[in-house]
């Protein structure tokens, strides 16, 4: 298994996206994702909404240190969506994963 570098790096049009193959491999070194459709996909609950706002921001310092944003989303008051795809591939990425596991290393800590 090939291990997550700590960075993303910047991807090119015309980069295909990850397939099945490397999807599972790396679903595996961020156990909380799940996939849906051509996204990664993951929820939080907190127990309110201040704190679920706050996990947002957290994950907005993180992007932007990655230089790769999901979106986010603060819903039902105490829970936060984050959904990761690469634009760029037309599908996930590696760095998809590689700022899952930032976010969990953090949020999750």
């Amino acid at each position: 298994m090939s291990s997550l570098p700590e960075r993303c790096t910047p991807c090119r049009q015309g980069d295909p996206p990850l397939d099945a193959d490397a999807i599972a491999e790396y679903l595996e070194q961020t156990p909380q994702w799940k996939v849906d459709g051509n996204q990664i996909v993951r929820e939080w609950t907190f127990p309110d909404f201040r704190a679920a706002l706050k996990a947002a921001n957290q994950v907005g310092m993180i992007a932007d240190e990655q230089d790769h944003h999901p979106d986010i989303r603060v819903h039902s008051w105490n829970h936060l969506e984050l959904r990761c795809w690469t634009h760029t591939v037309g599908g996930l990425s590696l760095n998809d994963f590689v700022l899952a596991r930032q976010i969990d290393r953090r949020l999750d800590a």
